[in-house]
């Protein structure tokens, strides 16, 4: 997504030192691996996103590409059936202009194919076109002294980014980043709209103002910010579990606002688990049912309980992204925003 990227210019890895002993490194030298997938024998497939490419990683062996996307295309949104590697593609992602072309791709025996058409139906249907972002209660005259960088009031637009996918019993569930919502596949690549996220309003105080270029009118005001949904998970109940990254993370002093939410795919209802998290763009479920999660900006993996809402700290990531619990395994990618090709597939007991 176009947040991620921008964050990777210039970015260098987090202090997150001893992340994991040398043994439990299974690859070295990926380029932004936002996503990933594990089969049940610890094969794993790995995005790396802003390099177009989807590379199959099994233990003992090095990286081996079995994907290309052309130049500009990212390949993201990675998960593992049996038989069936499902992946994303989000064409011109990372450049200021909207996304309207997306899809959703099946691997399967080294052939990739079409599945799913998520930039048409984010063409056609635009989920969140009655949600209202920015300052919703500002005056005019106010709302006239807003920064043009900073949008001050708008709708949702036509933008797709088809960031994460999660299939189960022959239907795939789709986290798009940029249409801020989740969507269900049938195995006939039908899609349709489970749900809209809700935004995230935050109150303008001085400080932020001041750090936004904010005019002393905003002061007070809640601005409502884009949910950006991340991953999205089936609990074994068949609900779906989803991180947020929130637009907010891309304003100065508005940090730490990612949160993580429950949804009924039956009705599309969205309940918050927990909230103040840096960056939570990966996520597991553990055998007792609680969540772990990634926080890319507080270079941590967390365990978030799915009781309480309650947030512990696991282990110490930089940089961390996609995380998957496989056979008694947790598998984390790291060093996600590194300038160079240093990122990196984890594994450790969990």
């Amino acid at each position: 997504m176009a947040s991620l990227a921008a964050a990777g210019v210039g970015a260098t890895t987090g202090s997150a030192s001893g992340e994991v002993a040398a043994r439990g490194v299974l690859a070295r030298g990926l380029v932004s691996p936002l996503t990933a997938g594990v089969a049940d024998n610890g094969t794993a497939y790995v995005s790396e996103n802003f390099a177009g490419l989807l590379v199959k990683i099994r233990p003992g062996h090095k990286p081996r590409p079995v994907f290309q996307a052309k130049k500009g295309v990212e390949v993201g949104g990675v998960t593992v059936d049996p038989g069936t590697v499902t992946f994303s593609l989000t064409f011109g992602s990372g450049q200021e202009a909207p996304v309207k072309r997306s899809l959703v791709m099946h691997l399967s025996h080294g052939k990739a194919t079409r599945f799913a058409n998520t930039g048409a139906f984010e063409r056609n249907n635009n989920p969140d076109a009655g949600v209202t972002y920015g300052f919703r209660h500002l005056n005019k005259r106010c709302l006239a002294k807003v920064p043009k960088r900073v949008p001050a009031r708008y709708s949702g637009i036509v933008d797709s980014h088809p960031y994460s996918t999660a299939t189960t019993g022959g239907t795939t569930y789709v986290g798009d980043a940029a249409g801020n919502d989740i969507l269900r596949v049938n195995g006939n690549g039908h899609i349709r709209l489970v749900s809209v996220l809700p935004p995230v309003p935050l109150r303008v105080t001085k400080h932020r103002a001041k750090a936004n270029g904010m005019p002393a009118c905003a002061v007070g005001h809640r601005y409502w910010f884009e949910p950006v949904p991340t991953d999205v998970e089936v609990a074994p109940s068949g609900g779906l579990v989803v991180t947020t990254l929130t637009g907010a993370t891309e304003a100065p002093g508005f940090g730490g606002q990612s949160r993580v939410y429950r949804v009924d795919p039956a009705t599309g209802r969205a309940s918050l688990v927990t909230r103040g998290l840096a960056g939570a763009v990966g996520l597991a479920i553990t055998t007792g049912g609680d969540y772990l999660v990634s926080q890319l900006f507080g270079n941590e993996l967390s365990r978030v309980d799915a009781s309480t809402g309650g947030v512990s700290h696991v282990r110490n990531v930089s940089q961390p992204a996609a995380v998957e619990r496989v056979g008694g395994k947790v598998y984390v990618t790291s060093r996600v925003l590194a300038k160079k090709p240093m990122g990196r597939l984890l594994r450790f007991p969990g």
